[in-house]
C-alpha cells in the first residue's frame, strides 16, 4: 500500500501490476518461493505430455481417414493400395485368395481401432 496525493492508500498491483520481486514477496508470505516461469497457470494437457500424445492423436487421425476413403473405395483406392503392396512386397504380390475385398475389410478394421485411439487421446489431451 502507498500513500497517494489525495491521501487515500492504493495498491501497488492495482496501478502498477506485480514485478518480479513483488511475486517472490507474495510467494514467500505464501509459504512458497519458486516461481514457474512468467505464468502461474499450469500447462495444459497436450503440452505436459511432451509432444507425443499429439503425435499419437494425429497419427490415429490420419490412419482413420486413410482407412475410410479405403474401406469405403474412394476412387478405387483400394486397387491402388494392392497395386503397391504388391509392388513393395518382398515376396511378391498377395495370393489369389487374398482380394480387393479383404483388404477392403483390414482397413475398415483398423479405421474403427485408430478412430477410438483418436477419440481416447482427443478427450485426454483437449477435454
Amino acid at each position: 500500500m502507498r500513500e497517494t496525493k489525495a491521501g487515500r492508500p492504493e495498491c501497488l498491483a492495482c496501478t502498477t501490476g506485480p514485478d518480479i520481486a513483488d511475486w517472490r514477496r507474495m510467494c514467500t508470505a505464501l509459504g512458497r518461493a519458486d516461481l514457474h516461469g512468467k505464468g502461474l497457470d499450469p500447462a495444459p494437457a497436450w503440452a505436459r505430455t511432451g509432444g507425443i500424445g499429439v503425435f499419437h492423436f494425429v497419427w490415429a487421425v490420419a490412419v482413420s481417414v486413410l482407412g475410410t476413403l479405403i474401406a469405403l473405395d474412394y476412387r478405387n483406392l483400394a486397387v491402388r493400395v494392392y497395386d503397391i503392396i504388391g509392388r513393395v512386397a518382398p515376396g511378391g504380390p498377395p495370393g489369389p485368395r487374398f482380394t480387393f475385398d479383404h483388404l477392403r475389410v483390414v482397413w475398415a478394421i483398423l479405421t474403427v481401432v485408430a478412430a477410438v485411439v483418436a477419440v481416447v487421446k482427443g478427450v485426454t489431451l483437449f477435454g
